[in-house]
């Protein structure tokens, strides 16, 4: 015949028990609330940015998470001049994005690659410079055949520590994130703001950074 045990709990050790989870309940929320990395102190990045233009989590990864306050300056982001200046800074860094729209001069594909690591984005094209700030030669037909829009993004939280860069960049930490946002700014000015032709034509992902 199967016995049936039934435990026997002393209220001495019901009473430790209270006390233990007691104490456990208290240090996780002293541990909330002394946590220097709790969501109050982290840079809080709005959803866009650059008077409305460009989504705040295109620069995200550019920014440091806890690094202060956000300011942000911008200068002529307005359809009326076709180009904007668009600085983000926290306390110890910044991010630079410039778009300008120029349908006057030229870029000759090879002599702008020329210039730095050669980039690339569908129909797209540019280069990396030596303190890895990217930008990008997006053909925009609008008012002339040789149209194009010119993306440039930098962050200083990927930038070399290096006071003297080589002349030709290397790869380095934070190329990657300075890519996909250069990628992710060209679709959304060239589409939303300044209604490129075949701005949908631009192939997802990263812009694509031809190391030698």
């Amino acid at each position: 015949m199967a016995t049936k045990l039934t435990a026997i709990t002393s209220p001495a050790r019901l009473v430790m028990s209270a006390a233990v989870a007691l104490l456990l309940i208290g240090t996780g929320i002293w541990w909330i609330s002394t946590d220097p990395l709790a969501d109050d102190d982290a840079t809080k990045i709005p959803r866009r940015v650059c008077d409305g233009r460009i989504s705040g989590s295109d620069v995200k990864p550019l920014l440091p998470t806890h690094d202060g306050e956000l300011k942000t300056e911008t200068l002529f982001f307005d359809k009326l001049y076709d180009q904007g200046h668009c600085e983000l800074s926290t306390e110890n860094e910044k991010v630079l994005i410039t778009v300008d729209s120029v349908p006057v001069y030229r870029y000759p594909r090879e002599s702008t690659q020329r210039q730095g690591v050669p980039v690339t984005l569908g129909e797209a094209y540019g280069f990396l410079s030596d303190k890895h700030s990217l930008h990008l030669y997006v053909p925009c037909r609008v008012k002339a055949e040789t149209q194009r829009v010119v993306v440039g993004v930098s962050s200083s939280l990927h930038r070399p520590d290096s006071e003297s860069p080589p002349a030709r960049a290397r790869p380095a930490a934070g190329d990657d994130e300075v890519a996909v946002a250069a990628a992710n700014i060209a679709r959304e000015v060239t589409g939303d703001w300044l209604y490129c032709p075949r701005a949908d034509k631009l192939p997802p992902g990263p812009a694509h950074i031809h190391w030698p």
